[in-house]
């Protein structure tokens, strides 16, 4: 019995002296199940602590790494394939790196539980495959969406320009197709185009509403529109051509039932105002500007007020001027009356006088 034992003994010494002068060993070896021994590999001197090679001409793998059940391509957890290329959680990997496994923290950077950390991992959500990019504590930092069949492109770093749907950008950023920038309520903003042209549009807080509207081109002769507010400008507005609409236009100036205020009346508001009735003070002007379309329907109210002053000054001048031809006439007349009764009278004294 103590011969056998010495017998095993000197064959396991021969084994390890044999392994450990890089002899050629057959077979696997493999630790009893539940031991809590550790395998430890070092070397001394330069080089690699392990050498692990596939013979010249295979195609079989380098490495893999199992958890679980022993047995050969099962639970393999990692894999180095002959080509080189390295599978975590897949024994087919069809890149240098190919992570799979239905994971939410595919690949982890940093200390998770800091802001130091971040990771990378892909999803699949509503029928769409995404790739993300994550910080610690879970907000996305990018996320690639491929938004339909055959569509391989997403975003691009070219040359330091940033493409969305091109991998070429030729600007810092170039956006490929449309796109959406929305707001803290339901509002957006949207920037698309169709076959007239591109095209910039905003939607209010109910996501539906229209607010306004800047075209590349002209619709119903109008490129840009505000359905509500306007656009202030603090400096010089160059156009050839404003049209400006309002619901009001004074043509009841000349209607039989309006009322104008007489000449003596309008003199005496004027001192008492220090300006025209119905039209804004200085002050006003100054503070709240004024309306184009409500300004130039007052002025034009003035120009109709004032021509029909011209009217009535104009009838009055050619009554007066009727009533001075007429007046002239009957003075004539009455002149010649005068110098007929002038001569009748003289030659009644040139006759009396030669009685006499």
């Amino acid at each position: 019995m103590k011969k056998m034992k010495l017998l095993i003994s000197l064959i396991s010494l021969s084994m390890v002296l044999n392994l450990s002068f890089g002899q050629v060993q057959s077979g696997h070896w493999r630790t009893d199940k539940g031991n809590s021994n550790y395998h430890h590999f070092t070397r001394t001197g330069g080089g690699a602590a392990v050498y692990i090679n596939q013979e010249a001409g295979s195609t079989y793998p380098i490495l893999r790494l199992s958890s679980g059940s022993f047995g050969v391509n099962t639970n393999v957890r990692f894999t180095v394939e002959n080509n080189g290329a390295v599978g975590i959680g897949t024994m087919a990997p069809d890149a240098l790196l190919t992570v799979a496994g239905n994971w939410h923290k595919a690949i982890n950077f940093g200390n998770q539980s800091n802001d130091d950390a971040g990771r990378i991992h892909s999803t699949y959500e509503m029928f769409s495959p995404y790739l993300n990019f994550v910080e610690y504590d879970d907000p996305f930092v990018f996320n690639f969406l491929q938004t339909k069949e055959g569509d391989n492109v997403k975003m691009g770093f070219h040359k330091g320009n940033v493409g969305i749907g091109t991998v070429v950008p030729s600007r810092t950023l170039e956006v490929a197709g449309s796109s959406k920038w929305t707001g803290n309520e339901a509002s957006y903003t949207e920037v698309n185009s169709n076959s007239s042209g591109q095209y910039l549009r905003q939607f209010s807080n109910d996501g539906t509403t229209q607010s306004w509207l800047i075209r590349g081109y002209g619709g119903n002769g109008v490129q840009a529109e505000f359905n509500d507010g306007g656009i202030k400008v603090n400096g010089v507005i160059k156009c050839k051509e404003v049209k400006v609409t309002t619901s009001d236009w004074p043509d009841y100036v000349f209607t039989e039932n309006y009322r104008q205020m007489p000449l003596k009346e309008l003199e005496a508001y004027i001192h008492a105002n220090g300006h025209l009735p119905r039209i804004p003070t200085e002050k006003e002007v100054m503070e709240n500007g004024i309306d184009l379309g409500e300004m130039n329907t007052k002025l034009l109210e003035k120009v109709e007020e004032l021509t029909m002053y011209i009217i009535q000054q104009d009838k009055m001048m050619i009554e007066i001027m009727d009533f001075r031809i007429a007046e002239s006439k009957r003075l004539n007349e009455q002149q010649k009356r005068i110098e007929a009764l002038e001569r009748k009278i003289a030659k009644v004294q040139m006759k009396q006088k030669g009685e006499d």
